[in-house]
C-alpha cells in the first residue's frame, strides 16, 4: 500500500493561499465556468493530499498544480459540455470599459492560444517552462502567443494591445 504524505491544517492553509488564484485562472481558462473551475481547482488541492512525497521546492509544486489542473480540466470538457457564464460572475468587473473589452476578447480566443497567453502574460511562466506544463516546444509555444496576440488584436478592432 502506498504511504501517505501528512499535511497540516496550516500546511494546506498556505498553500491554498499560494496557488489558489493560479488555478482558478487556469481552470477558468480550459472551462469558461465558474462552478466548474471551482470544483477543479478543489479536486487539484485535493489530489495534492494523495500525494506520497513532499514537492522539492514551490516552482516544482507550482508546475505539478499546474499540470494536474490542466489534466483535470481537459478531462472534465470531455465528459461535460459546460455552459459559459457572463464575464462579470468571474472577472472582478474591470472598471475600464477597455480592460472589461480585453478580457472577454481574451476568453473568445481558442484554448490553444488562450493557455499560453495565460501562463505568460498573467502567470509570469516563460516559454520554456510553458512548453513543458503544455508539452508542446518552446518554438511552438512562441508561435501561439505571437498568433494569440494577432486574434486578440483582430478581436479589439484592430487596437494595438
Amino acid at each position: 500500500m502506498d504511504k501517505i504524505m501528512l499535511w497540516t491544517r496550516i500546511d494546506i492553509e498556505n498553500l491554498y493561499e499560494r496557488q489558489v488564484k493560479t488555478l482558478y485562472r487556469l481552470c477558468y481558462s480550459y472551462t469558461r465556468n465558474v462552478m466548474d473551475a471551482e470544483d477543479l481547482v478543489q479536486q487539484t488541492l485535493m489530489k495534492v493530499l494523495e500525494r506520497t512525497e513532499p514537492f522539492a521546492s514551490l516552482d516544482h509544486e507550482k508546475a505539478w498544480l499546474m499540470v494536474t489542473a490542466k489534466n483535470l480540466s481537459k478531462n472534465h470538457l470531455k465528459k461535460k459540455k459546460t455552459m459559459e457564464l457572463p464575464m462579470e460572475d468571474v472577472m472582478n468587473s474591470p472598471t475600464d470599459s477597455s480592460e472589461k473589452d480585453i478580457v472577454a476578447a481574451f476568453h473568445q480566443l481558442k484554448e490553444k492560444y488562450r493557455i499560453p497567453m495565460l501562463l505568460y502574460y498573467v502567470e509570469g511562466y516563460d516559454t520554456k517552462e510553458i512548453g513543458v506544463l503544455l508539452n508542446r516546444r518552446p518554438s511552438t509555444v512562441r508561435t501561439q502567443l505571437e498568433r494569440g496576440r494577432k486574434a486578440l488584436e483582430e478581436l479589439l478592432g484592430g487596437e494595438h494591445l
